[in-house]
């Protein structure tokens, strides 16, 4: 169950009060990692100090620098509840101390306030009877004179048990099959016993020269466990005088700056036996708790002790230890003394600096004035000035803010911004009060955690970009770009909407059509005295295509008889007679029409007239004569009109899709009008592709922003021209017609 008490508070304006507090918490040793510790949370001021929202947004982590303890624990962030980490066994952490206390620091910090506090964690470690009393052999020869007087003891080995309290070691009892022997126990300084065993009734050694007992070790446990050692007793002289030491205690004092393996002291112990059953060596009692020998050592010949490591770190403490003198007898008799050194304090020595970073040394640039980043505690050994140590720190966003005595939380002192500082390097430099004074320094870096603040921005604000009609689905029109100055996922563009323009090219993928003649009847007859230039058949063919690649020429096929007799218009498709014709011009005449675009390759389409010329004395008079030479030069002159009108006719058409075309919004994106929407050309995320099923065709009217999906621009196209084409295709049948009846 814990316990917990205040131990002292500050109140600082504008800011919370943080106190600290001291929790205690038990837990037996031996248990499994994982074992429940207990509850910050629960088992302090927490829940009554805070509100609600802010008690749920604390988040509690271990200070590592200075409290090696945490180590053998872990805390829930988010709850403060406490586990062991590992399996926990007191007598390793704590040997024979009679409490075994392991202190813990754990840092309180709210996530949406300025609330900090540092909870000092006792853990009381719980003794288990988990050690059972232990002889370092299981037997011992023990040699006794047979002229040893009744109450003669010899000190056997004493067991050792490693509990404490009620289960610690607490009595020995004798197993014999004689009455001769029996066993006495003394308690030593260091709370161990002296365990002999004596003589109460002569020996005979004639009568019985050997003696088998066994001595018991038993615990207060429950149930108590126990140990045993066979004493083989040898009936011979006995050693019955124990080492004794020139003084029952010796105390001292050392220098710190006492080099290693300086002596310190001389410890010296005599014995009345002779040299066989003298003064063998010197020890520290192996039952020693504390420091004392990891810093000093002793000779075990010659009783010397000396500095073992550097006594800077302990300047100003007192240790003390038993020292034992044990001699050559069998069993050896053991002496001890008291070993009392004080380590003065002579110089001045650097402070040392214990620095936690919180959260792993990363901070919000939306973290607020008063934020805590990381906990200090200064450590200096030295006395009086020399231990008065004040701290700077070197940061044009933080300060130093005081806690407790030699205590600091480095918090946030103004607005951050990643984008100008993704990262601060901070110097906290603490100097003492000694003349000269000695400063230490620590360097760190808190890196600013990125937040989305900034909205992405395109390297352009329109792009423009063109595409050849009868693409390939995927093909790239043009690539956007876009940025955003903030990292991570608060970086990565997922959308964007720039103002596309797309151009779509005409691409030559129509070939002429021919309109006229209709391939009903494509034969002409004329008579061998017809003039120059009249006219036998307007040729006309269209093209869904648009400028040069819809552009229709016309002209003779490679090879076609009768070029030197007529004549086709390269612009206008008119078939004429190219000279006044003549009697040995007598024939019939296949004539091939290429109509040909403007392509690069250009795509043809042919049509193939017959031309019959006979003579005037089939059928003709002069008077018919006369009439054909008339209409002839009517069909002509009105071949001529109708042209002229059907140029005008184009001339108006296309003026007026000009200026549609220029009424639209030519610069506006591809919208949903489009037979291919915006989704069907554009996938925006650095590139443009075109996205589904169909290919560009291009319309009549060339727009930027109009795309159609299917071959309906061809049908369209021609249902644009189709008026202008049925007109003069009208009166040149009616022309046509009457021309042959006159023939």
């Amino acid at each position: 169950m814990a316990k917990r008490y205040v131990v002292l508070c500050f109140t600082f304006a504008f800011l919370w009060t943080v106190c600290l507090a001291e929790v205690t918490f038990r837990v037996d040793e031996e248990k499994p990692n994982g074992t429940f510790v207990g509850n910050i949370s629960d088992s302090s001021d927490l829940q009554t100090l805070l509100s609600d929202e802010v008690l749920g947004s604390l988040k509690y982590s271990f200070l590592v620098q200075g409290y090696p303890h945490s180590a053998l624990f872990i805390i829930v962030n988010n709850t403060g509840i406490i586990y062991t980490s590992k399996v926990l066994d007191r007598e390793t952490l704590c040997g024979f101390s009679d409490s075994c206390d392991l202190n813990l620091e754990v840092a309180v910090q709210s996530t949406i306030s300025q609330f900090f506090r540092k909870e000092k964690v006792n853990v009381i470690l719980n003794d288990v009877n988990d050690n059972k009393p232990e002889y370092s052999s299981s037997s011992v020869q023990v040699e006794i004179s047979e002229s040893v007087s009744v109450n003669s003891s010899y000190q056997l080995e004493a067991a050792v048990d490693r509990d404490i309290g009620n289960n610690s070691l607490k009595g020995y009892r004798l197993i014999s099959d004689s009455d001769v022997f029996g066993l006495k126990t003394v308690q030593t300084l260091d709370g161990g016993s002296v365990v002999s065993l004596v003589v109460i009734k002569l020996l005979d050694h004639e009568k019985r020269d050997r003696y088998n007992v066994t001595v018991i070790a038993h615990d207060g446990g429950s149930p108590p466990m126990s140990s045993s050692l066979l004493v083989n007793i040898k009936i011979i002289d006995v050693n019955d005088n124990s080492p004794v030491f020139s003084s029952p205690a010796y105390n001292i004092s050392v220098n710190e700056i006492s080099a290693i393996d300086s002596v310190v002291v001389t410890l010296s112990a005599t014995d009345a036996d002779t040299s066989a059953n003298g003064v063998a060596l010197y020890r520290f009692s192996p039952l020693l708790r504390g420091d004392i020998t990891k810093y000093f050592s002793i000779n075990s010949t010659n009783g010397d002790v000396t500095v073992r490591s550097p006594l800077d770190l302990v300047q100003g403490k007192t240790m003390k230890g038993v020292v034992e003198c044990i001699d050559h007898g069998s069993p050896p008799l053991i002496a001890q003394t008291l070993l009392t050194i004080n380590i003065a304090d002579t110089t001045n020595d650097r402070p040392s600096i214990n620095l936690n970073l919180l959260a792993d040394g990363k901070v919000s640039e939306y973290a607020q004035p008063g934020t805590t980043v990381a906990h200090v505690a200064v450590l200096d050994p030295d006395t009086g000035r020399n231990g008065i140590v004040r701290c700077l720190l070197q940061s044009k966003v933080f300060e130093l803010q005081g806690l407790d005595v030699d205590e600091y939380k480095i918090i946030v002192a103004r607005g951050i911004d990643r984008e100008t500082d993704s990262s601060f390097d901070v110097t906290l430099t603490c100097v003492d009060a000694g003349e000269p004074p000695l400063n230490r320094s620590v360097s760190f870096n808190v890196q600013v955690k990125d937040e989305n603040d900034n909205n992405p921005l395109f390297s352009k604000s329109i792009y423009r970009g063109n595409i050849t009609e009868n693409n390939m689905i995927g093909d790239v029109v043009l690539k956007v770009s876009a940025s955003d100055i903030d990292t991570g996922l608060n970086g990565k563009i997922k959308f964007s909407s720039p103002e596309v323009i797309i151009d779509v090219k005409d691409a030559n993928d129509n070939k002429p059509i021919i309109i006229a003649p209709s391939g009903l009847n494509n034969s002409v007859s004329l008579p061998y005295t017809t003039p120059e230039n009249t006219l036998l058949v307007a040729v006309s063919a269209r093209d869904a295509d648009f400028e040069d690649n819809g552009d229709v020429s016309y002209l003779f096929a490679p090879g076609t008889p009768g070029q030197n007799v007529f004549q086709i218009g390269s612009r206008n498709g008119l078939l004429k007679t190219k000279r006044e014709l003549k009697i040995e011009d007598v024939g019939s005449y296949n004539l091939v029409v290429l109509a040909t675009d403007g392509g690069v390759p250009p795509l043809v389409a042919n049509v193939s007239i017959e031309v019959v010329v006979f003579s005037s004395n089939e059928t003709m008079t002069a008077s018919q004569s006369e009439e054909n030479a008339l209409v002839v030069i009517i069909l002509g002159t009105l071949t001529g009109v109708i042209t002229v009108a059907v140029i005008i006719t184009i001339v108006i058409i296309r003026r007026m899709d000009n200026k549609k075309k220029h009424e639209q919004e030519v610069n506006h994106s591809i919208n949903n009008s489009n037979r291919h929407s915006s989704d069907d050309i554009l996938k925006l995320g650095g590139s443009t592709y075109l996205s589904k099923n169909g290919d560009l065709s291009f319309d009549s009217t060339h727009s930027n922003t109009s795309v159609n999906g299917s071959n309906d621009s061809q049908d369209k196209l021609l249902k644009e021209k189709k008026p202008e084409i049925e007109v003069r295709e009208a009166f040149l049948y009616f022309l046509f017609r009457r021309k042959r009846k006159a023939f």
